[in-house]
């Protein structure tokens, strides 16, 4: 066992991933660790008469003892948790930035508390990812998992994906609605937990002082989705991107082909875009998403019928 947890410290650097592994060293991937604590926390708040969707983080942190504030002051970050007397926490989170996004904020808080080592450290932060370490980032994505947990628990969302038939754009937003969650984190966990279609999420910048230019910021995709997407992919200027970037918020086009380069090949797919809404205080955030796949429409197949399962 010792060797195997030698393995797990070389792997995940940061000392509170060490910690987590050291305290369940049955596990080897701290993700389902990390879910698998989440999902024991929401069972604990559903008996204490927790509801939802949409799932409430501030009475969720009240059940454990943990209290939230707005910040009438610079944090530094979307939000922070930070240790008090007596074991308790504290959140801070600002109060300027979109709902949805406030509340994924809180759940991610909420995460470090999950970490054994957790007393022992000081204020952690949300939303400094440009300056932090590989490890760092690393944690950071541990606790965003965990709270992608909370507020879009997998019995639920799988659930309300399995009555989905064609995953448009309105049904996404439906979803976004339903949840109180970004686009984009219903867009990413919809990926995550989707395993019978071939598609993906891009989501796409716009350079302030090349408006000419948009570029992938960040991308989610299906398991069945085996093409690989980098960061700072460039989307010609005659893709349905800029054609949606015209629209009005939530404005979306139709299907269409497109080819796309990606590392030193092509690849064609079918391809739609959606407008994003504008995040103040915010000009990087991404400005339109786009939804790519093998075939021209997302349709879930009969069961009766597997071989008409697409796979890129």
């Amino acid at each position: 066992m010792s060797r195997k947890l030698n393995e797990h410290n070389q792997k995940y650097s940061h000392p509170s991933v060490q910690a987590l592994l050291a305290e369940y060293p049955q596990q080897s991937d701290p993700k389902k660790i990390i879910v698998n604590l989440a999902q024991e926390k929401r069972r604990v708040a559903l008996k204490y008469g927790w509801e939802g969707p949409a799932y409430c983080p501030l009475t969720f942190c009240s059940l454990f003892g943990i209290s939230c504030q707005e910040a009438n002051h610079e944090i530094g970050s979307d939000g922070r948790i930070f240790p008090r007397e007596g074991g308790k926490a504290l959140i801070e989170y600002r109060g300027d930035r979109p709902e949805e996004r406030i509340r994924f904020t809180i759940f991610h808080e909420f995460v470090h508390t999950l970490f054994p080592d957790f007393c022992t450290y000081g204020v952690r932060h949300h939303n400094l990812r440009s300056t932090l370490s590989d490890a760092e980032k690393q944690f950071e994505r541990l606790c965003d998992k965990g709270a992608a947990e909370l507020l879009l628990p997998t019995e639920d969302f799988l659930r309300d994906l399995d009555s989905s038939e064609s995953f448009s754009f309105e049904e996404l937003l439906a979803l976004r609605a339903r949840y109180g969650a970004s686009i984009d984190a219903c867009c990413i966990r919809t990926a995550e937990l989707e395993r019978e279609l071939s598609y993906a999420f891009m989501f796409l910048s716009v350079n302030p002082e090349e408006p000419d230019v948009m570029t992938v910021r960040y991308s989610a995709k299906t398991s069945q989705f085996r093409t690989y997407i980098p960061n700072g992919l460039k989307v010609p200027l005659n893709s349905v991107a800029f054609d949606a970037l015209r629209l009005q918020h939530g404005g979306c086009t139709q299907f269409v082909q497109e080819t796309l380069w990606m590392g030193k090949g092509s690849r064609t797919f079918w391809v739609r875009a959606m407008r994003l809404d504008d995040v103040v205080g915010m000009p990087d955030y991404p400005r339109v998403l786009l939804q790519l796949s093998p075939k021209k429409e997302i349709t879930r197949p009969l069961k009766s019928q597997p071989d008409l399962f697409y796979r890129s």
